[in-house]
Formats: structure tokens, sequence, C-alpha cells
């Protein structure tokens, strides 16, 4: 079953995919009317839509039933350095939106080595791996900020920091259920001895991700593998 993305579908009057998904619809697998189509709208819900109209560029649907519908449980979100090699980051974000993340948040850290995102591609890569992985929460993409920025907000989560030269480290671990977690991973240079201050100052606490000194994108999809694992045992 292929799923396509539609938030703003209808139950009582006909909607239109947005043109990029149209695109494909029409174009590239060539659906006609009469066909069934299967949508997602990035916040739990799985519909089947038939096609009621084609054009070169657009696709009309029309609500058939609801296949099933799921509510979010925990809450992961994953505050990461950016990489140098941007395609190194892309990776990141499209295992973490298979394995399942709540939210992913761009920081600038002082040693981070990158100054820009590119937003627009890293949602078509997110969307595209929730997709391809019938993740039915599309996950919130953050822009990328300055760490002080990120660390002026009321969390009222558990924050861990992936730092490797604390003396205390803890394994990332789910209690209960609706729990919420932020997990940061810093630059491929480490925190700053300021920054890992500031983070405990909002009662982080350190975890590790293993024995090995991990790169960047590794650590962000060890992390999200760690919290899933921690969440899957107490369902």
């Amino acid at each position: 079953m292929q799923l396509f993305y539609c938030k703003d579908w209808n139950e009582f009057a006909p909607f239109s995919l947005e043109e990029d998904e149209a695109i494909h619809v029409v174009q590239v697998l060539r659906k006609k009317v009469g066909d069934s189509l299967y949508i997602m709208d990035g916040v739990g819900s799985l519909i089947e839509t038939a096609i009621v109209q084609v054009s070169k560029k657009g696709c009309i649907l029309e609500f058939v039933r609801i296949v099933s519908q799921q509510n979010p449980s925990n809450f992961l979100q994953i505050a990461i350095s950016p990489t140098k090699n941007m395609s190194r980051i892309e990776f990141f974000v499209e295992k973490a939106c298979e394995i399942g993340v709540s939210k992913i948040s761009f920081i600038d850290f002082v040693r981070t080595e990158r100054s820009k995102v590119n937003l627009d591609r890293i949602q078509k890569i997110a969307l595209a791996a929730c997709k391809q992985s019938k993740q039915l929460f599309l996950p919130t993409i953050e822009a990328l900020q300055s760490f002080d920025a990120f660390m002026k907000q009321d969390f009222k989560a558990m924050i861990w920091i992936c730092n490797t030269d604390m003396d205390e480290i803890n394994q990332i671990e789910v209690k209960t259920i609706n729990e919420s977690h932020i997990v940061i991973v810093g630059p491929e240079g480490d925190f700053t001895p300021e920054e890992v201050q500031k983070a405990k100052s909002k009662g982080a606490v350190n975890c590790t991700l293993g024995k090995s000194i991990l790169r960047v994108e590794t650590a962000g999809i060890v992390a999200v593998c760690h919290y899933n694992q921690s969440l899957s045992q107490i369902k």
C-alpha cells in the first residue's frame, strides 16, 4: 500500500492533493478516476479515498473510510547540530522519521560547522520517509536556532544530553506513557563546558549511547533507537 500526504482532507466534500503529490499520482502512477488512494494526514489518520477527477497536475479525491487512527503516545524531540556535510544530517532525518520521532530541532552550537539548513528539503525528506515507512505522524522540523535561544524555552520534558565528558552516565529511559523527552546531540567537536552547564541548569541528564564515540548523525539515530526500545518495554 502506497501512501500519499494530504493534511486538509474532508469527510463530507471532495478535496485536492497538493500539486507534487497529484503529479506523482497522475503522471507517474497513471491513476484514473475510480481508483483507490490511501492518504495520511501527518497527525495519525490513515484514510482510504477514491479519485473522482484528474488533470495534468491535479487530483480530486473523495472520502471512503478511515482505515485507522492513532493517538500519539510519548513525545521525543531530537535537538541536533547540523553537520558540515549536509547529506549526513539528511540521512539522520530520514532514518529518525522511519523509526519514529516527534520533533527535530536544528541547533547552532559554538562548534557547529554549518550556519544554514535547507528546511524545505529537510521537510520533503521527512515526509518521504514517513510515507515509505507508514509512520502516520509527520514530525515537526524546527529551523536552525542558537543553543542559547533553544535553552530559554520552558521545557516540560525529561532532557538528555549526549556528552561523553561527564562522569555520570545514564541510559535513555521511558518510565511511563505520555512522557515527553528531549535528547540533545552536539557537534563533532562536542559541547563547550558552558553549553553543558546551561543544559544542566535546565535539569539535563547525561546519557550514554554506547562505548564508541559516534558521529553526529549516528548519535542521533542511536538516540531515537534507544528511546523507542525503552518505550516499547512499557507498552
